[in-house]
Formats: C-alpha cells, sequence, structure tokens
C-alpha cells in the first residue's frame, strides 16, 4: 500500500511539473550577451535538419556531455548531484529548434528531484537524450 502511495505521489508531481512553466523572479537581471552572439552565429542554419531539437555545438557548457556517453567509464565521469544538474542545464541550453519540445527548466527539474527525496530511500534519476552536433573533421573555411 506504502509503495502505491509513493507511485501516486510521484505520477502527480510529474504531472503537475510538465504542466508548470518557468518565470524568472522580478530582481533577476538576466544577460543575453551570450544568446544573442549564439543566435547570430547559428542564424544561418535551415534549422529544420537538427532533427533531434537539441543542437551540442549551440549548447552554453555547463559540462561537457560528450565523455558520459555511457560507454567508457572513468573516475572522470562519476555522477553526483550537481554534475547531474550542470548536465541537465547544457542538454537543456542545446534547445535549438521545436523537436526538443517538452524538457522542463532546470530549476523545475532540480525541485522535482529534490521533493521526491524520501528517508532511507535512494532516489535514483537518469539522463537519456539524443543530440545532434557537428563533425569535428569538418573545416568551415573550406566550404
Amino acid at each position: 500500500m506504502k509503495k502505491i502511495f509513493h507511485l501516486l505521489l510521484l505520477l502527480l508531481t510529474i504531472y503537475t511539473a510538465k504542466s508548470q512553466t518557468y518565470t524568472p523572479p522580478a530582481f533577476a537581471d538576466i544577460d543575453n550577451n551570450y544568446r544573442t552572439y549564439v543566435n547570430n552565429l547559428f542564424g544561418q542554419l535551415e534549422t529544420n535538419r537538427v532533427s533531434t531539437g537539441l543542437l551540442m555545438d549551440y549548447a552554453f557548457d555547463f559540462t561537457d556531455p560528450k565523455i558520459y556517453n555511457g560507454t567508457v567509464l572513468h573516475d572522470s565521469t562519476l555522477m553526483e548531484q550537481g554534475i547531474y544538474s550542470e548536465l541537465y542545464k547544457t542538454i537543456f541550453t542545446s534547445r535549438f529548434n521545436n523537436n526538443s519540445s517538452g524538457m522542463r527548466h532546470p530549476s523545475i527539474h532540480d525541485s522535482l528531484c529534490y521533493i521526491t527525496r524520501q528517508k532511507e530511500v535512494i532516489t535514483l534519476s537518469g539522463l537519456l537524450f539524443k543530440y545532434n552536433a557537428f563533425n569535428p573533421n569538418v573545416h568551415f573555411g573550406s566550404l
């Protein structure tokens, strides 16, 4: 019965959080210089060619997502809450077109992780995203 209650609570939390949008506080000073620069840099690209909606070259790198590929584990791929949050923020800022809809704002995602914590219970969460990236061997000056 207790497990069913926890499952229902988790589903209710996910349902209510999905419908939330993030509004920054009134005192927040938002600097759009980076986003303006990146939009100018990538403005000529055809957005429909990014099939996943996520372009890693467009993201603000809080951490390098390419080392967390699940194939090779090193001590440098240690995953803790702070790194998990930075990885999600990197993926969130790589949104290039509307094909990536359904992603929660990082603050909502972090609060969901926080409220699902319970005493003597390990809460697991994972990230699995497909994304696009430029081929690192392409020389753009020769195009």
